[in-house]
């Protein structure tokens, strides 16, 4: 699941795709998923998944439920226009500039690690060291850790230790896209030290690769370990955007295609 610092002591971690890029010596930071399939198609035979209009949208709601429908984001630069077939979906807080959250049948009683979840993030800036330690990652010194993100996303969480299906181009909104899976087999101790307090044996083993908000903000993946992503990597003229969709691996085939519904449905713009 992902935990956005603020939000959650981290209050949520698309992530869907985000940028960083500095030197390979730079490429020590973080990770999340991603389905897909190896094959890949030429520009003009990619298929375009975006089912969604430019028909008039209702504004996301500031937080809570979002009601079947399509409804476009209020702060989220560019505008997104996401489409809804039902009110399973939900927003733990107000979309931001760079980044938007949603919960899938969200249960405030359940354990952090059973999360389903999609997001929306501008891909800019990333860490230096995906293991930052909560007391850096809450504290103003986590700008001395910023560096850019990659332009090989998936080569770029290979390196990090991540596990990344091949990737498959396909086109979102009629831009180039990537989509792919990651998953994380194993972590080192010191990942232990990026969870937020309070997880069980087992499931406290997190990786934080992601700033946002000017890096006011971190994303942290957490529990990494027992959680797959499907990231789609989104190249609208200059600017990135990552969609990704998590939740536990044991139910992750299930969810996904309620997410791709969601995520496939966005028009850029």
């Amino acid at each position: 699941m992902r935990v956005a610092i603020k939000w959650v002591m981290l209050a949520t971690a698309v992530s869907l795709l985000g940028g960083c890029g500095s030197s390979d010596q730079n490429d020590v930071a973080s990770t999340q998923r991603t389905a897909s399939t190896s094959t890949s198609t030429s520009p003009s035979n990619q298929p375009d998944v975006t089912t969604t209009t430019q028909a008039d949208a209702s504004p996301l709601p500031p937080s809570g439920t979002i009601e079947a429908g399509t409804h476009a984001t209020n702060n989220f630069d560019p505008r997104l226009r996401i489409s809804f077939s039902d009110a399973d979906w939900s927003l733990p807080t107000e979309d931001r500039v760079d980044s938007v959250f949603l919960d899938y049948e969200a249960d405030p009683t359940a354990a952090i690690w059973d999360a389903k979840y999609a997001s929306a993030q501008v891909l800019t800036n990333t860490f230096d060291d995906p293991f930052l330690p909560q007391q850096v990652l809450t504290s103003a010194a986590k700008a001395e850790h910023l560096v850019p993100i990659p332009e090989d996303v998936p080569g770029w969480l290979r390196r990090l230790g991540a596990t990344v299906t091949d990737p498959q181009d396909l086109t979102v909104s009629g831009h180039p896209a990537l989509r792919f899976d990651v998953t994380w087999e194993a972590l080192p101790d010191k990942a232990a030290a990026a969870c937020p307090p309070g997880l069980a044996p087992g499931h406290d083993r997190c990786v934080t690769l992601f700033s946002v908000q000017g890096g006011a903000e971190s994303i942290t993946t957490t529990p990494a370990i027992g959680v797959r992503e499907q990231w789609t990597v989104v190249t609208a003229a200059s600017t990135r955007i990552l969609l990704v969709a998590g939740g536990p691996k044991e139910t992750f085939d299930e969810f996904i295609p309620k997410a791709q519904t969601v995520l496939d449905s966005v028009v850029i713009g």
